[in-house]
């Protein structure tokens, strides 16, 4: 970015065409094509997500100041180009991070940088990797101005960054860039980190974004079943029994069916509460495993759901739910004896419906979870030691399931003991160390290796009178990943 950035009167952005270095950081996490910026296309969650060190007097000032965009560190944080960090200290930089996405190095640009600004004399940004202070891989980056102007009519200034250009090695990922200080280019070069003399303030870059994203240390993700062939061994409506195995539950009373119908693999559940209490709920499942599994690490579908009913029952406090999800485990940490599921890491994503939802008729919440076994038998008391991952960014919110197109996925990356969760073009990364579950101790033993896609219902129990729940949901486009 050739940035050019001098003081001008007070309210104003004077303006610039930048140039700034970058310095690498680690490696990790995703993305899928969803959000464009100034005609210029990123993934969903391509952006900075946390500001993971910084140094300086970052804020508004008397020259730029909270009217005009001037901001923290932090305002380099996501995809608004309103606001940019700013700091007129002398060897300010700001250490960025990429949680939900990393940044691959593949063919052509990798890195997208908007910075703000009209015209003022040249600066650049310098970087370093361990220091601070210097670095030997120091890119400059030009920018210029893209046509567009933010909502406060300051000009939207765009460069972008090859990695290659910073020695990295084809297909590697980095995951943390640093900006540091902003020399004038008269009395400084891009060899050297030192700020002599001239303006010293961090010029105004706004968003910082992934360019070429990636499922870091994914397994590949290939077709499994899209439910296409007419018939299986002669049969007309009937799923493949060489890629899945059939298996349905009741804790009191549950009626299932399974087809593939209308190019899609078409499951029912209806399942019933007790009448002899007013606490709790029974649960049914109608579900179908995925053979020879114990090579997976991730799965993806697509589910759809058709109908779907819920009584609740006003005595009891315990909410109902209906729902569709992928689940299964992905490593043991190493505690398990063989047969038991003691040290089993589980985790799931599903689409449900809880009986006393306030939402619109035919919203669904989606969400993901990971549970660590306790137990031979990962019993009910166990389960509750890891009650879910308790982190927002796990909520992926609500879709009209009835008309759903988008994926629902899971992958483990056993490299970087990570989880990604992705529905449709969102992607969460989970860093489960992070989360206290225990790191990878080996591989889940081939008796209890188990992937599943699966309708439940949990159905409230009431004296009142016998309470149903009943789901009716389509699966299509199943893919896999196996460990390479």
């Amino acid at each position: 970015m050739n940035i050019f950035e001098r003081c001008g009167k007070p309210g104003s952005i004077g303006r610039r065409l930048g140039t700034i270095g970058l310095a690498l950081g680690l490696v990790v996490s995703a993305g899928l094509r969803a959000e464009t910026i100034a005609g210029i296309d990123f993934d969903d969650d391509a952006f900075v997500d946390t500001v993971i060190s910084s140094s300086g007097s970052f804020g508004p000032s008397v020259w730029f100041p909270a009217s005009v965009g001037a901001g923290d560190a932090s305002a380099i944080i996501g995809a608004n180009v309103d606001t940019f960090a700013h700091s007129l200290a002398a060897g300010s930089y700001i250490e960025v991070g990429f949680k939900d996405n990393a940044i691959v190095n593949g063919p052509g640009p990798d890195v997208g940088i908007f910075e703000l600004g009209n015209i003022m004399e040249p600066q650049f940004f310098t970087l370093s990797v361990a220091d601070m202070v210097s670095s030997t891989n120091i890119v400059q980056v030009n920018t210029g101005f893209t046509g567009f102007t933010n909502s406060r009519g300051t000009n939207i200034n765009y460069g972008t960054l090859d990695l290659s250009d910073l020695g990295v090695a084809p297909n590697a990922k980095v995951k943390s860039l640093v900006f540091t200080s902003v020399c004038d280019a008269a009395t400084d070069t891009l060899t050297s980190g030192a700020c002599i003399t001239g303006n010293r303030a961090l010029a105004a870059p706004a968003v910082i974004g992934a360019l070429n994203s990636v499922f870091s240390g994914l397994d590949p993700l290939t077709g499994y079943d899209d439910f296409n062939s007419k018939k299986y061994n002669g049969c007309k409506y009937c799923i493949d029994s060489d890629n899945w195995s059939g298996r349905e539950r009741g804790d009191h009373n549950a009626e299932i069916s399974r087809q593939v119908r209308q190019k899609k693999l078409h499951m029912t559940l209806r399942s019933w509460g007790n009448s002899d209490s007013d606490s709790g709920t029974e649960d049914g499942r109608n579900r179908v495993q995925f053979r020879n599994s114990l090579d997976m690490s991730g799965a993806c579908f697509v589910p759809r759901v058709r109908k779907y009913k819920l009584k609740n029952c006003a005595a009891n406090s315990d909410d109902g739910r209906v729902r569709i999800r992928y689940l299964g485990n992905f490593y043991d940490t190493d505690n398990a004896d063989s047969g038991e599921e003691d040290g089993l890491v589980y985790a799931g994503i599903r689409m449900q419906r809880y009986g006393d939802s306030g939402d619109k008729s035919g919203l669904f919440e989606v969400s993901a979870w990971a549970q660590e076994c306790e137990g031979a038998d990962c019993d009910t008391d166990a389960w509750s030691t890891y009650d879910g991952i308790d982190d927002p960014d796990l909520d992926f919110g609500t879709v009209n399931a009835g008309k759903n197109k988008k994926a629902m996925c899971i992958g483990y990356d056993r490299d970087n003991h990570e989880l990604v969760f992705a529905f449709g073009k969102i992607t969460r990364v989970v860093n489960l160390a992070d989360h206290g579950l225990p790191a990878f101790g080996d591989n889940v033993e081939l008796e209890e290796s188990w992937h599943v896609i699966e309708l439940r219902n949990d159905t409230e129990n009431c004296t009142a009178g016998v309470q149903h729940g009943y789901i009716d949901a389509d699966v299509d486009n199943v893919g896999i990943r196996e460990f390479q």
